[in-house]
């Protein structure tokens, strides 16, 4: 799908990473073959297919599988489809509220984002 959008977007008259980045997922043997190469999200892919034919055969068995969130180990892979950010000069300003580690942050169309902890004890917004 994202070697999609980046044939889509040039057609547009869109450059690619110049003026937007496409990140794919799963990391497909077509990610370093395209122009420019896409950056890619690696997923372990087979052991999220153990995990979901160990949840089957429980279910087939009459048991209930766990309802706990599995989390997996993901890599990005940077290749050329993205480039550097650029930081707007409107938001966050320097030394506006969310600038630092856990304040709130101002969403640029107004309102305010609150961290939030994930189960593990990391922040996320």
């Amino acid at each position: 799908m994202a070697i999609g959008v980046i044939r889509g977007v040039r057609r547009a008259g869109v450059r690619v990473p110049e003026d937007v980045s496409v990140i794919g997922f799963d990391n497909v043997a077509l990610a370093e073959i395209v122009d420019p190469e896409l950056t890619a999200v690696a997923a372990p892919l087979r052991t999220m297919g153990i995990i979901g034919i160990n949840h089957l055969i429980t279910m087939i068995g009459g048991a209930t599988p766990s309802r706990d969130p599995i989390v997996l180990p993901v890599k990005l892979i940077v290749r050329g489809s993205t480039g550097r950010r650029r930081r707007r000069e409107t938001w966050p300003a320097s030394g506006a509220p969310g600038d630092r580690p856990g304040e709130p942050q101002r969403h640029p169309l107004g309102g305010r984002r609150q961290p939030r902890t994930t189960k593990a004890g990391r922040a996320s917004v």
